[in-house]
């Protein structure tokens, strides 16, 4: 029998009304088997301008811890030899975000989850969130939404 995951919720990212807005939570594994996650709730109005929702997407986000030595910024534990996919363009999305290139660095080598969450959310807005989650929930209910983010939407 495999263990499962204790879900933490830490907090919350995003706007302070998630539902309506987007969020963006930040979990963490009770028992220190699984690494921490961030899940992204996208909400998709509909154009006419009604206010009306069509759809939330909702992205995971495993937030892997990276390392930066020898000048090499890995996402790859045991291979820290080996560069990010993302690491080639990390100048371009320290200018994207307006957050300086060493602080990126230091966001995305934290052992602080929030911290973590706060370096992905800088490579989400850069190259969005399909290149982390490719098959990403779509719900069409709003209660739906309701019931699956009530902690989260506790203020």
């Amino acid at each position: 029998m495999t263990n499962q995951p204790d879900w933490e919720f830490l907090v919350n990212l995003g706007d302070a009304n998630p539902i309506d807005y987007g969020g963006k939570f930040v979990y963490r594994d009770r028992t220190g088997i699984y690494g921490p996650e961030m899940v992204i709730l996208e909400p998709l109005e509909d154009p006419d301008g009604q206010g009306e929702m069509l759809y939330w997407m909702e992205y995971r986000v495993m937030l892997d811890r990276c390392t930066y030595i020898d000048g090499v910024l890995s996402d790859n534990q045991y291979h820290p030899e080996m560069q990010a996919w993302f690491a080639w363009d990390l100048a371009e999305i320290a200018l994207w975000v307006d957050v300086p290139v060493p602080e990126l660095l230091e966001q995305l080598c934290s052992d602080d989850p929030i911290m973590l969450a706060r370096g992905y959310e800088s490579l989400g807005h850069y190259f969005g969130w399909f290149d982390f989650d490719s098959y990403p929930l779509k719900h069409t209910r709003r209660q739906d939404v309701e019931r699956r983010f009530k902690e989260e939407c506790v203020g």
